[in-house]
């Protein structure tokens, strides 16, 4: 059960934590990339532990990985928008 617990207050956590700091020192490409590395990690031992499947972990870290490119993208967009409109 504690599992569980992690991928529902950790791993938003996680995500956004390394999205927003990574975001300050203008690395785009690093923060999905460690959510999706640091969670499955969490994938491949969690199912060593206890006796639980790891196609549900797995499939969680896929849907976090895929918030923080959406998250990446969104403020990487939007910088990129606003040196265009201070250049004109």
């Amino acid at each position: 059960m504690w599992e569980i617990i992690v991928y529902i207050v950790a791993a938003p956590l996680l995500t956004l934590f390394l999205t927003i700091t990574a975001m300050k020192y203008n690395q785009f490409i690093l923060p999905p990339v460690i959510v999706f590395v640091v969670l499955n990690l969490f994938t491949i031992f969690v199912p060593m532990l206890t006796n639980n499947e790891w196609q549900p972990l797995f499939s969680r870290a896929i849907i976090f990985t895929i918030g923080s490119v959406l998250l990446c993208t969104i403020i990487w967009t939007g910088r990129i928008f606003k040196r265009i409109r201070a250049y004109k």
